[in-house]
């Protein structure tokens, strides 16, 4: 079960990166794009501190950031002419990925994505992208700071319950 919840609804489609051919995908880096952009928040996913310097901002091109039907975090859906922002994350290690997987759970997949640096240089990362029909999208615009004003402080309180229920 994962440590999100999220109701069944229509596809939600990321743009994947150019030239996304095969490779090991291990070697890319990951992109967040809603809660796990927060450092805390990260930081008990994975099981260790996360320093602010491992964290670079990115933007994704091709895509729209809304809240999950009946949920508080976020989904990407496609949006031709958007751009999302998000954190570029080079340091995952296997098994704090093994954390990220347990904790975004089968609703969520990682995809190839195009990702913008702030120097506007493309490059691949990987990002958890909805897996078709698993979760609905609002057509409600999701803000990381309204986020952590209203939810925050609720998620970190049951975090560790949570968070250690699903994550090996």
């Amino acid at each position: 079960m994962s440590a999100r919840s999220g109701a069944a609804a229509g596809p939600v489609a990321g743009r994947p990166a150019a030239g996304s051919a095969p490779g090991p995908e291990e070697a890319l880096p990951l992109v967040f794009f809603g809660t796990l952009m927060d450092r805390e928040v990260l930081s008990l996913v994975v099981g260790r501190a996360v320093e602010a310097g491992e964290l670079e901002p990115v933007h994704l091109p091709g895509f729209r950031r809304v809240r999950a039907a009946g949920a508080s975090y976020p989904v990407l859906v496609a949006e031709p002419a958007g751009a999302v922002e998000g954190r570029l994350w080079r340091g995952a290690r296997p098994a704090e990925r093994a954390r990220l997987d347990a904790y975004e759970g089968p609703a969520y997949r990682l995809a190839p994505v195009e990702a913008l640096d702030a120097g506007g240089n493309s490059l691949r990362a990987l990002a958890y992208l909805a897996v078709p029909g698993r979760i609905a999208a609002t057509a409600e615009p999701w803000d990381l700071a309204a986020w952590q004003a209203r939810h925050k402080a609720a998620f970190l309180a049951r975090g560790e319950a949570l968070v250690g229920s699903v994550l090996p």
